[in-house]
């Protein structure tokens, strides 16, 4: 696992709502208290079509993110950026190549179960509040693997890295479970480091019999954030 942070910065925007607050009184006027308010930077999250190069054109400034697209043109691609309204926003998609039928990658069988390894990538947006203009970009990574269920439709998957919670607990760094049908997978993931981090956001991604893929993107409040993937190949 490797962890680097960037900071990213939104300026302060301070709104006047009284003209004498702005600009002062007449001669002699009595003074007028000013009023300010400071803007709210929600964080936003949705998925969005990559282009086949994982290029996103999601109208975001001030972006972290990246893409994984592999010899046969599948993977996906992520971003944490923000607006024109100042808001934080989180954005993630898978890319199948063109040569796949509908968007689907080759039909996983409908019995037994299947596994899959590669690996994941994500940005991590962390802030204090929900009014702080500035947040600290954590890149992480590492090895991922997801077990399927054929017949049931469900999977899981997790890192092969843990996080120290507690005292006496440890969890991936990274889960993930949910449902599929046709081959469309959906659920979420959950991302943990230590303590201090855990994250829920929602997941959506494609399964086949040669490979798996998957994009999450969001958070369990208006704080903090996730974005990223994966790209794994059938044992």
């Amino acid at each position: 696992m490797n962890i680097s942070k960037h900071v990213l910065a939104i300026p302060a925007v301070f709104g006047c709502f009284a003209l004498s607050a702005c600009g002062g009184g007449g001669g002699g006027s009595a003074p007028v208290a000013r009023t300010v308010t400071t803007p709210v930077y929600a964080t936003q999250s949705k998925f969005v079509l990559p282009t086949g190069t994982g290029a996103i054109y999601a109208g975001l400034s001030s972006v972290e993110g990246g893409s994984v697209i592999d010899i046969e043109g599948d993977g996906y691609a992520y971003q944490i950026g923000k607006n024109p309204d100042d808001a934080f926003v989180a954005v993630a998609g898978t890319v199948v190549d063109s040569s796949n039928a509908n968007g689907k990658l080759p039909a996983v069988a409908k019995t037994g179960t299947a596994s899959y390894t590669g690996s994941y990538k994500l940005v991590h947006l962390n802030r204090d509040s929900a009014d702080d203009a500035t947040g600290v970009i954590k890149e992480n990574g590492g090895a991922f693997t997801l077990t399927a269920d054929l017949a049931a439709g469900t999977f899981t998957g997790r890192s092969t890295e843990n996080t120290q919670i507690s005292a006496t607990e440890t969890k991936n760094v990274l889960y993930s479970q949910g449902t599929f049908t046709d081959g469309v997978m959906e659920g979420m993931v959950r991302y943990r480091q230590t303590d201090k981090v855990n994250i829920r956001a929602d997941m959506a991604g494609v399964i086949g019999a040669n490979k798996a893929l998957g994009a999450f993107q969001g958070g369990d409040d208006d704080i903090d954030a996730i974005a990223g993937g994966f790209n794994l190949l059938a044992d």
